[in-house]
Protein backbone atom coordinates (compact mmCIF):
# COMPACT_ATOMS: atom_id res chain seq x y z
CA UNK A 1 0.00 0.00 0.00
CA UNK A 2 2.78 2.43 0.93
CA UNK A 3 4.59 1.82 -2.39
CA UNK A 4 1.32 2.42 -4.23
CA UNK A 5 0.86 5.80 -2.52
CA UNK A 6 4.43 6.84 -3.38
CA UNK A 7 3.89 5.78 -6.99
CA UNK A 8 0.58 7.66 -7.18
CA UNK A 9 2.08 10.84 -5.76
CA UNK A 10 4.95 10.60 -8.27
CA UNK A 11 2.55 10.19 -11.19
CA UNK A 12 0.39 13.10 -10.03
CA UNK A 13 3.38 15.40 -9.53
CA UNK A 14 4.78 14.51 -12.97
CA UNK A 15 1.37 15.14 -14.51
CA UNK A 16 1.09 18.52 -12.79
CA UNK A 17 4.61 19.42 -13.94
CA UNK A 18 3.83 18.50 -17.53
CA UNK A 19 0.80 20.82 -17.49
CA UNK A 20 2.78 23.90 -16.45
CA UNK A 21 2.42 26.69 -18.95
CA UNK A 22 5.39 28.91 -19.61
CA UNK A 23 4.10 32.45 -20.06
CA UNK A 24 5.46 34.32 -23.06
CA UNK A 25 5.05 37.81 -24.42
CA UNK A 26 4.83 37.89 -28.18
CA UNK A 27 6.38 40.78 -30.11
CA UNK A 28 2.96 42.35 -30.79
CA UNK A 29 1.73 42.10 -27.17
CA UNK A 30 1.98 44.63 -24.34
CA UNK A 31 3.48 43.22 -21.16
CA UNK A 32 5.74 43.83 -18.17
CA UNK A 33 8.68 41.47 -17.67
CA UNK A 34 10.34 41.26 -14.24
CA UNK A 35 13.52 39.58 -13.01
CA UNK A 36 14.38 38.96 -9.37
CA UNK A 37 17.90 39.06 -7.94
CA UNK A 38 17.83 35.24 -8.02
CA UNK A 39 17.05 35.27 -11.75
CA UNK A 40 13.37 34.26 -11.61
CA UNK A 41 11.48 35.87 -14.48
CA UNK A 42 7.79 36.68 -14.66
CA UNK A 43 5.56 38.16 -17.33
CA UNK A 44 2.45 40.22 -16.62
CA UNK A 45 -0.04 40.90 -19.40
CA UNK A 46 -3.74 41.18 -20.12
CA UNK A 47 -5.76 38.22 -21.34
CA UNK A 48 -8.90 39.06 -23.30
CA UNK A 49 -12.23 37.80 -21.98
CA UNK A 50 -14.61 36.59 -24.68
CA UNK A 51 -18.26 35.63 -24.49
CA UNK A 52 -19.56 32.40 -26.05
CA UNK A 53 -19.95 34.12 -29.41
CA UNK A 54 -16.35 35.31 -29.44
CA UNK A 55 -17.09 38.96 -28.66
CA UNK A 56 -14.52 40.60 -26.40
CA UNK A 57 -16.06 41.60 -23.07
CA UNK A 58 -12.95 42.88 -21.33
CA UNK A 59 -9.54 41.83 -20.11
CA UNK A 60 -8.02 40.37 -16.97
CA UNK A 61 -4.51 40.07 -15.65
CA UNK A 62 -2.76 36.78 -16.37
CA UNK A 63 -1.67 36.51 -12.72
CA UNK A 64 -3.27 37.01 -9.30
CA UNK A 65 -0.07 38.77 -8.12
CA UNK A 66 -0.25 42.01 -6.16
CA UNK A 67 1.83 45.08 -6.88
CA UNK A 68 3.76 44.81 -3.59
CA UNK A 69 4.63 41.17 -4.35
CA UNK A 70 5.86 41.99 -7.86
CA UNK A 71 7.90 45.15 -7.33
CA UNK A 72 10.22 45.01 -4.34
CA UNK A 73 13.87 45.82 -3.72
CA UNK A 74 16.15 44.16 -6.25
CA UNK A 75 13.50 43.38 -8.87
CA UNK A 76 14.18 44.81 -12.31
CA UNK A 77 11.40 45.36 -14.80
CA UNK A 78 10.95 46.35 -18.41
CA UNK A 79 7.93 46.73 -20.66
CA UNK A 80 7.04 46.32 -24.27
CA UNK A 81 4.02 47.59 -26.14
CA UNK A 82 1.35 50.16 -25.50
CA UNK A 83 1.80 52.52 -22.54
CA UNK A 84 -1.95 52.67 -21.79
CA UNK A 85 -2.05 48.86 -21.53
CA UNK A 86 0.99 48.84 -19.22
CA UNK A 87 -0.78 51.39 -17.00
CA UNK A 88 -3.85 49.12 -16.96
CA UNK A 89 -1.64 46.21 -15.87
CA UNK A 90 -0.31 48.37 -13.02
CA UNK A 91 -3.84 49.33 -11.95
CA UNK A 92 -4.86 45.67 -11.90
CA UNK A 93 -1.77 44.73 -9.84
CA UNK A 94 -2.72 47.47 -7.34
CA UNK A 95 -6.31 46.20 -7.37
CA UNK A 96 -5.08 42.67 -6.60
CA UNK A 97 -3.34 44.05 -3.52
CA UNK A 98 -6.57 45.68 -2.37
CA UNK A 99 -8.54 42.49 -3.04
CA UNK A 100 -6.03 40.59 -0.90
CA UNK A 101 -6.46 43.23 1.84
CA UNK A 102 -10.24 42.85 1.75
CA UNK A 103 -9.74 39.11 2.26
CA UNK A 104 -7.36 39.43 5.21
CA UNK A 105 -4.12 40.61 3.58
CA UNK A 106 -1.93 43.21 5.24
CA UNK A 107 -1.31 45.87 2.55
CA UNK A 108 -3.63 48.30 0.84
CA UNK A 109 -2.83 50.57 -2.11
CA UNK A 110 -4.13 54.11 -2.59
CA UNK A 111 -3.29 57.06 -4.82
CA UNK A 112 -2.14 54.89 -7.74
CA UNK A 113 -0.86 56.98 -10.60
CA UNK A 114 0.77 55.92 -13.86
CA UNK A 115 2.66 58.16 -16.26
CA UNK A 116 5.34 57.91 -18.92
CA UNK A 117 8.27 60.18 -19.66
CA UNK A 118 11.06 59.45 -22.15
CA UNK A 119 9.95 55.81 -22.59
CA UNK A 120 10.05 55.18 -18.84
CA UNK A 121 6.72 54.28 -17.21
CA UNK A 122 6.34 55.13 -13.55
CA UNK A 123 3.84 53.69 -11.09
CA UNK A 124 3.42 55.93 -8.03
CA UNK A 125 1.30 54.69 -5.16
CA UNK A 126 0.92 54.75 -1.40
CA UNK A 127 1.00 51.47 0.53
CA UNK A 128 -0.80 51.27 3.83
CA UNK A 129 0.32 48.25 5.80
CA UNK A 130 -0.79 46.64 9.02
CA UNK A 131 2.92 46.41 9.86
CA UNK A 132 3.82 50.11 9.45
CA UNK A 133 2.63 53.09 11.46
CA UNK A 134 2.76 55.49 8.52
CA UNK A 135 1.73 55.08 4.87
CA UNK A 136 4.65 54.18 2.58
CA UNK A 137 4.92 56.17 -0.66
CA UNK A 138 6.38 54.04 -3.45
CA UNK A 139 7.52 54.64 -6.99
CA UNK A 140 8.36 51.97 -9.57
CA UNK A 141 10.15 52.84 -12.79
CA UNK A 142 9.79 50.47 -15.73
CA UNK A 143 12.05 51.00 -18.72
CA UNK A 144 11.30 49.92 -22.26
CA UNK A 145 12.74 46.46 -22.95
CA UNK A 146 15.72 46.24 -25.25
CA UNK A 147 14.87 44.02 -28.19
Amino acid sequence: MFKYLIFLSLVLSLRAHSQEVVETCEADESCIMTTTVGGHQSIFKLNLIEDVEGNIEGARLNSPSSIVDVFYEGVTACYQGDIATICSIGELLAGSTNLDYAQGGHSQISEFNCYALNKVITFDFVEKSDYADEPIPSSVEIKKCLN
